[in-house]
């Protein structure tokens, strides 16, 4: 019997959220000792104390902006931010998971249809919800309700697919809510750089470029 049949059929009638925390476990210390809020923060074990060893688990906007991010050794970190503005914080991921235990009791107010990725961030199918019929007003709710739980911020994104409503949740951040619908799709994706792509890593973007393929449309 076989597994599918062609041609493929694009259900668009689906309606799914992918919401993803901003910066999580680096907004939950800056929440936690405002102070923090100036400085480049890095969620890492501080190389200098551990001979040049540790990897970045995340840092904050301020951070990133002198390069730092998600699964950089963190010496190579401690290179890039001057050091008056870097402090580095070894994670507290009991504390993570209690913070993120709340926000997945808000989703399942919502919906039972979850895909949990992480501590921060899950796909939700809300084309038969709890709630409201207008996917937006779903996702302002969410939004707002996060943020007064846990004074922390997210981005959502909307489609029809998991993979378009990733990469849109990752199009407006922080804060951002990006919704794409059905007819919008190939233009989004079309002027997408490919490194953006969710699942394109940096060798496969050298390859890609090499192929002069620099963007979805390509």
């Amino acid at each position: 019997m076989a597994l599918f049949e062609l041609p493929l059929q694009n259900d668009t009638s689906r309606k799914i959220i992918h919401l993803d925390m901003d910066a999580f476990y680096a907004s939950i210390e800056m929440r936690d000792n405002p102070q923090l809020r100036s400085k480049a923060l890095v969620i890492a074990r501080d190389p200098r104390t551990t001979g040049g060893k540790g990897v970045v688990t995340t840092a904050n906007y301020v951070a990133r902006r002198y390069g730092v991010h998600s699964a950089m050794p963190a010496n190579e970190a401690l290179q890039l931010v001057p050091r008056s503005k870097l402090v580095f914080k070894s994670p507290d991921f009991p504390k993570y998971k209690a913070v993120s235990a709340q926000i997945h009791a808000l989703f399942h107010q919502v919906t039972d249809l979850i895909e949990p990725v992480a501590f921060d961030e899950a796909y939700l199918d809300v084309t038969a919800n709890k709630m409201f019929p207008s996917t937006i007003a779903l996702a302002l709710w969410l939004q707002d309700q996060i943020s007064q739980a846990t004074q922390l911020t997210s981005s959502i994104g909307i489609s029809y697919n998991k993979f378009i409503a990733k990469l849109a949740s990752d199009f407006q951040k922080p804060a951002g809510l990006t919704v794409v619908l059905p007819e919008e799709a190939q233009e989004f994706l079309g002027k997408l750089p490919i490194e953006k792509f969710h699942g394109v890593g940096k060798k496969s973007v050298e390859r890609l470029h090499d192929m002069e393929i620099y963007t979805g449309a390509d």
